[in-house]
């Protein structure tokens, strides 16, 4: 690691955890940054990580139209300290420059929101791979790729899991996109046919939730499919399912 000027402030171990995680998700908001890596501390301490780490340079961090929720992503500088470090490998992270485009924005947050709260439950596994991971890596090869892919390695007296998470917010026609894409998830799925594998989808509202519930009732997917409510998901307010339905364990 560059040679740390003696002005500096001291990085402390979860400093390169807390970036670490920021940079294999591309982007965190300040109160996910606080959720996840720092629960039960005060927005002080969070404060103080922030400007420990922009001081390196490790991190960038902008206020949303300049008074608004406040981004963070890992630099080229951080991820460079975090792979020097042994921290994570320079494959797993995405250092950026800046936020992600508006358009992105919201789409994003609800992937990491979904990252957190599966986390809380558990049910994160031993690797959660976000969508950007399989684009770079699969270089456009696949058509449909889960925003979200939580994967649980097999040992002696456990079942690997793999459990595909899909974020949708209510943009897509279910019929003629949200199906087939979720049929195409289930092929994604094939290769992990050894481990428990199943489907998380996340959508928006209780009347779509029912209704993609029986588009995919009627499509007869051959795959454990949860559909859930995004935000009463990732806030902690429900985790229910059909008692015909099962997750991965």
């Amino acid at each position: 690691m560059p040679k740390a000027n003696p002005t500096q402030h001291r990085v402390l171990p979860r400093d390169l955890e807390s970036l670490a995680a920021i940079g294999r998700f591309r982007m965190l908001k300040r109160a996910q940054l606080h959720r996840w890596m720092f629960a039960g501390l005060s927005e002080t301490v969070v404060r103080r990580f922030i400007d420990r780490l922009e001081e390196r340079g490790w991190l960038g961090a902008e206020r949303l139209n300049r008074n608004g929720t406040q981004v963070v992503w890992c630099t080229v500088a951080g991820r460079d300290a975090l792979v020097q470090e042994g921290i994570a490998k320079a494959e797993d992270l995405f250092p950026a420059r800046g936020p992600v485009a508006i358009k992105d924005m919201a789409h994003t947050g609800a992937i990491v929101d979904a990252a957190i709260r599966l986390s809380e439950l558990g049910r994160g596994g031993d690797w959660m791979v976000p969508a950007w991971d399989f684009q770079r890596r699969l270089g456009g090869r696949m058509r449909v790729i889960p925003d979200l892919l939580c994967l649980t390695r097999a040992t002696e007296v456990r079942r690997g899991t793999a459990l595909a998470v899909e974020v949708d917010l209510g943009g897509e026609p279910i019929a003629s996109v949200l199906v087939p894409k979720t049929a195409t998830l289930v092929s994604f799925l094939q290769p992990y046919a050894g481990s428990a594998v199943g489907i998380l989808l996340l959508t928006v509202g209780d009347r779509r939730r029912q209704a993609i519930e029986q588009a995919l009732r009627t499509a007869g997917l051959s795959l454990p499919i949860v559909v859930a409510d995004l935000s009463q998901f990732t806030t902690g307010s429900v985790w229910t399912r059909r008692s015909d339905e099962k997750t991965p364990s």
